[in-house]
């Protein structure tokens, strides 16, 4: 009887030893597991970050290229008006001449 409680204390022992390794692992499990975890969530809310601060930066860009269109838009306006008060004083200027033109045959005549 004493061999056999000897055996089953020596039995006891090591499974208490396995149980104790097997806890170990776990709680070592759950601390690679939370610990990754948490280095998911900082990663999703640093790329969250990042894709705020691109979506901003194409907002900002897109803002500053409708305004050089509008910019461009304004100074293709005032050069057709500029191009048509060319046209307008080349036109008087034609009939000042052909006037001109008039008076100095009038006074050869």
């Amino acid at each position: 009887l004493g061999e056999e409680q000897t055996s089953r204390s020596s039995m006891n022992a090591e499974i208490s030893l396995v149980v104790e390794r097997m806890r170990d692992s776990i709680n070592d499990a759950k601390s690679l597991a939370t610990a990754a975890e948490v280095a998911a969530k900082d990663g999703m809310h640093e790329l969250s970050r990042r894709l705020d601060d691109e979506r901003r930066a194409w907002r900002e860009t897109d803002a500053k290229v409708g305004r050089s269109i509008a910019e461009v838009q304004e100074l293709v306006g005032q050069l057709e008006h500029c191009e048509g008060q060319l046209a307008e004083a080349r036109r008087e200027r034609s009939a000042l001449n052909a006037e001109v033109t008039d008076c100095l045959k009038e006074v050869r005549a």
